[in-house]
């Protein structure tokens, strides 16, 4: 219970800023990559120049000066820095959905020229996610692209579950035991296809289903976000020292 209160608070669905459409931005940003770039050879030169005293002697003339070698912070901090976020940024490989990652917006999704129908396949995905299936399914109801099943249709078909008509594909559903088809692409009193009602059907429920599954798997984005806090405290705490010793050569 208090897991999940914890989960909520910080990856509900208003804390935008949690959602995998901002893992994904946020994993594309260019400078971040250097923490990747640390991780992976700090360790290699740790090992190279573990043996080396920790001040070198070196003479100049008469003259005789002593070479520190070391670096004016923890460089083991900064590379668990870097490890917090290289796990941080596998799990969200792993476990980000492939919508959000094959689709940044809705002209993303259309630049993939997919028809109507495809919009059904992808709502398909969320019917296995019985967290989100809810607020899904009240969305669509709303806005009236679900039709509820009649009880002789229902024993003709199975849940979840997509058909392929001349006309329409459909995708059959089901929540609080109540059945619902929808089906794409929209049709107009002739049965054949109203163009302007698709369009806007399949926009809106092309942000229904990205809003549902940017908000799903609430315990992953959870360790996602505490990794990366964690990774920006090591972080700033490794700056501050860098600072410092700045600081206190700039004075003496």
């Amino acid at each position: 219970m208090y897991l999940s209160t914890w989960t909520e608070s910080l990856t509900g669905r208003n804390k935008f800023w949690t959602h995998w459409q901002w893992y994904r931005k946020f994993f594309h940003v260019a400078f971040l990559r250097y923490l990747a770039v640390w991780f992976a050879f700090v360790p290699v030169f740790a090992n190279l120049f573990q043996k080396l005293p920790h001040e070198i002697d070196i003479l100049a003339g008469e003259s005789k000066f002593a070479l520190v070698i070391g670096l004016p912070f923890t460089w083991e901090l900064l590379w668990l820095s870097s490890f917090l976020f290289m796990v941080a940024y596998a799990l969200y490989a792993l476990a980000c959905p492939r919508f959000v990652k094959n689709y940044s917006s809705y002209a993303d999704y259309k630049a993939h020229m997919h028809s109507p129908r495809w919009i059904v396949w992808e709502a398909r995905e969320l019917t296995k996610d019985k967290t989100e299936l809810p607020r899904l399914v009240e969305r669509l109801l709303t806005k009236k692209y679900l039709r509820v099943v009649s009880p002789q249709e229902a024993e003709t078909i199975t849940i979840p579950n997509i058909v392929v008509e001349e006309k329409q594909t459909a995708l059959y559903l089901e929540d609080k035991n109540v059945k619902y088809r929808l089906g794409m692409p929209i049709l107009d009193s002739s049965q054949h296809e109203d163009k302007e009602a698709t369009a806007i059907a399949e926009r809106e429920i092309f942000w229904e289903v990205f809003g549902r599954v940017s908000s799903s798997r609430h315990v992953v984005r959870l360790v996602i976000v505490t990794l990366l806090l964690g990774s920006l405290l090591l972080f700033l705490f490794v700056l501050g020292q860098h600072i410092c010793a700045a600081l206190r050569y700039l004075i003496s």
